[in-house]
């Protein structure tokens, strides 16, 4: 059996944890009385018969003098709360915990998700070391709220047995908290497979049709309109063609191939989506005959079903950032990459954007970007850059998680 540093074992359940508790602090009644309870609802915790609500759970914790996330999944250090003898992670927060907890709980009952109480404790974990290390990079006390929980929610109830929601765990513990340098690549393309399950999961869910009702209604707003012009304009000047062949990676409800097929018939359109949702709306605005016929078709970025130098233009508007980036192992947004370039034509065009920062958001695995890592990215691929532009956003950066989005115009060499 693998041992924990401090001689408990790792593998000990939520009872036997309670259990190191107890004889921490002297036996069943001096527990009860430091955290409020009578003795015989220890003796009912102890014996798994009823379940330790969040701010119990750190009662217990703050009178042993343990680790609160160590009490509730058995992850870390019982004392010190480094997670895999890491002293590089964020000071424990015991208030984001309880948050965490009693939304995710309230929706779990609310939405009839069937997780069991160690897939649970295994899900609340994640998602407060996720949201923490979010806390760490952007400088702020995250304040969770059920719209957001429920984003969370719907992307991990693709991943909701222990061991995956474990990968994911250790997946962020390797890459943001490494206790050495050696990266596990199969271990993180199991964790990218994972991420691009979820991320179609989430994009079919309640919290993705929210999303696609916000960004659909098939009209574009004057400014998007006056960028894909441009843009056709562009590749027209750039491959020397009259008609053009165009790819929209992630293209959702198909709003913008919409607008090109109403208003450019020199254009040939194709799409891909991953969600099922999404790839249901572009479906019916075929059968409206606002798209061409078998236009889109579902699937993922990083294995794109057409033949090479098959495109004029790769349009990837606020899609490839589901990815995360992991320079230099090929994963990830990597494959995307190398996939657009194989089927971009000489002198094609490639239009992307991604949320700004330098930070990636593992609760709902979002990659954000600054300009030192999309200049690495880049740097790897034969693309030059024609444009870059950076798109003030509204509301408030608190609510995005960024004040501003970037566009990349890159042209193949």
């Amino acid at each position: 059996m693998q041992m924990h540093k401090n001689n408990v074992a790792f593998s000990l359940t939520l009872p036997e944890r309670l259990g190191v508790c107890v004889d921490r602090v002297g036996g069943k009644r001096a527990l009860a009385t430091l955290i409020g309870v009578s003795e015989s609802q220890i003796f009912r915790y102890l014996n798994g018969l009823n379940e330790m609500t969040s701010d119990k759970l750190l009662a217990v914790a703050r009178a042993a003098k343990v680790d609160a996330g160590w009490l509730l999944s058995g992850d870390g250090d019982m004392v010190s709360g480094n997670a895999a003898g890491s002293d590089k992670r964020p000071v424990f927060r015991g208030e984001l915990l309880v948050q965490i907890t009693q939304l995710f709980e309230e929706l779990l009952v609310e939405f009839e998700k069937p997780f069991n109480p160690r897939q649970r404790a295994r899900a609340i974990t994640f998602l407060y070391n996720a949201l923490r290390h979010e806390e760490t990079m952007r400088g702020i006390e995250y304040v969770p709220n059920k719209f957001d929980m429920l984003k969370s929610l719907n992307y991990i109830s693709e991943l909701r047995t222990e061991e995956e929601l474990e990968i994911q765990n250790n997946a962020l513990e390797m890459l943001e908290y490494p206790s050495s340098s050696k990266i596990e690549l199969e271990y993180l393309r199991t964790w990218v497979n994972q991420v691009v399950r979820g991320t179609k999961g989430y994009y079919s869910s309640y919290s993705g049709q929210v999303y696609f009702e916000r960004k659909s209604g098939g009209k574009l707003d004057s400014q998007s309109i006056l960028e894909l012009q441009n843009l056709i304009g562009l590749a027209t000047r750039s491959t020397g063609k009259s008609n053009l062949s165009w790819l929209d990676l992630g293209c959702g409800s198909g709003r913008h191939l919409a607008h090109i097929a109403a208003h450019y018939s020199n254009v040939e359109l194709k799409g891909l989506e991953l969600s099922q949702l999404g790839f249901n709306m572009c479906n019916s605005l075929i059968q409206a005959e606002k798209l061409p016929k078998d236009s889109v078709i579902q699937g993922d970025v990083r294995q794109l079903p057409y033949a090479a130098n098959s495109f004029d233009v790769v349009f990837a508007n606020l899609s490839l950032y589901c990815l995360p980036y992991i320079p230099d192992t090929g994963l990830g947004l990597e494959e995307a990459m190398n996939e657009i370039c194989r089927v971009l034509v000489p002198n094609g065009i490639l239009k992307m954007s991604f949320p700004h920062g330098h930070w990636r958001d593992y609760s709902m695995s979002h990659q954000f970007m600054n300009e030192e890592s999309l200049k690495r990215l880049i740097s790897n691929y034969p693309l030059e850059l024609t444009s870059y532009t950076e798109e003030i956003l509204q509301p408030a950066p608190m609510q995005l998680k960024h004040d501003k989005d970037i566009h990349l115009i890159l042209t193949k060499k």
